[in-house]
């Protein structure tokens, strides 16, 4: 299910269209899985289905998302590997040139966020790497 809430600041049909990715990326919807259609989905969320239709034609144009005639819309076979080669993209090319700028500012060596990655990675049980 997805939340009903939104945010004011942001286009409701973008909102969506994150919720969608976060739930592909998450394998909450799976290669091959069924999306809610336009009017459950509409009456989900309380929202326009205008909205919502728009929302999928944009995952469309991406390549998450492709219909079948007569069954409704399904995520794609690349759709998890193609959000996943995004947010690397925006990691490396957007956050983290920002947060080197800051580390500069601070005059704070990359050292320090390396050994506070490695305290995290603990606290989260994962394996260093």
């Amino acid at each position: 299910m997805i939340t009903p809430r939104f945010n004011p600041q942001v286009v409701i049909y973008a909102q969506i269209e994150q919720r969608i990715k976060e739930k592909i990326l998450s394998g909450e919807y799976p290669a091959g899985t069924q999306i809610p259609s336009v009017r459950q989905l509409a009456a989900e969320l309380e929202t326009n289905a205008n909205t919502i239709f728009r929302a999928y034609e944009n995952l469309q144009s991406e390549g998450l998302i492709y219909p079948r005639k007569g069954l409704g819309l399904f995520v794609s076979d690349t759709a998890e590997m193609l959000l996943r080669n995004e947010a690397y993209r925006e990691l490396t090319e957007e956050r983290l040139p920002e947060l080197f700028a800051q580390l500069k500012v601070l005059n704070m060596d990359i050292s320090e966020v390396v050994r506070r990655h490695a305290d995290w990675m603990r606290r989260q049980g994962g394996a260093e790497s």
